[in-house]
């Protein structure tokens, strides 16, 4: 496959693009995830309303009960599956790098070859990437799921909601700022491994 090696991260978008449908069957579980999540609340609100009306039929209560065995239980599934799609793309996405890998040493002259750089691409460098790809669907599922949770939050407390925002927000800052020292700490951790 052709890329334009000039544009940034251009490594991230090919290899993306090649394992693109991997990567779109970890859509529906996490959708289904999100969804089974945010029942609970509504479920919680109608158990409490249950409970403190003592005219509502026992009915009532046992499909609550129902209701909450299928959150679950769906839950339990939906978790299993997204998890099987994620790790399935990361299986697809190491075979992609390796093999990539593999090709370009083998069109190398024998003379600039190192071997000790090839073994440690393929097993440190391809492994590190594909850890970092486990969480390639919370770019788009957490943002998702934070605005129904604030919604669900304003509902409850009012303009109060904006407090726990805040500390999410904070959170996210922070993890953003570590990330810049993270990353060129594992780039000379990597490069470390390849000299030894």
């Amino acid at each position: 496959m052709s890329t334009n090696r000039t544009k940034p991260h251009a490594l991230f978008w090919s290899t993306l693009k090649a394992t693109r449908l991997a990567l779109c069957y970890g859509i529906f579980p996490r959708l289904c995830l999100i969804a089974l999540r945010y029942t609970q609340p509504f479920l919680l609100h109608r158990t409490v309303d249950f409970a403190n009306n003592h005219e509502e039929p026992d009915s009532i209560g046992w499909g609550l009960t129902g209701a909450f065995g299928l959150v679950f239980v769906g839950l339990a599934l939906a978790n299993g599956s997204y998890y099987h799609m994620v790790y399935r793309f990361i299986v697809a996405l190491r075979g992609t790098l390796v093999s990539m890998i593999y090709s370009k040493t083998v069109d190398l002259s024998i003379t600039a070859l190192d071997e000790s750089v090839a073994v440690t691409l393929m097993s440190s460098d391809a492994e590190t990437i594909a850890r970092g790809f486990i969480f390639v669907h919370e770019l788009w599922a957490v943002p998702i799921e934070l605005a129904i949770a604030m919604y669900l939050l304003y509902r409850e407390l009012g303009v109060a909601f904006v407090a726990p925002m805040l500390v999410a927000l904070l959170g996210m800052f922070g993890v953003l700022f570590m990330a810049k020292y993270i990353g060129n700490a594992q780039k000379r951790w990597i490069r470390g491994i390849q000299v030894s």
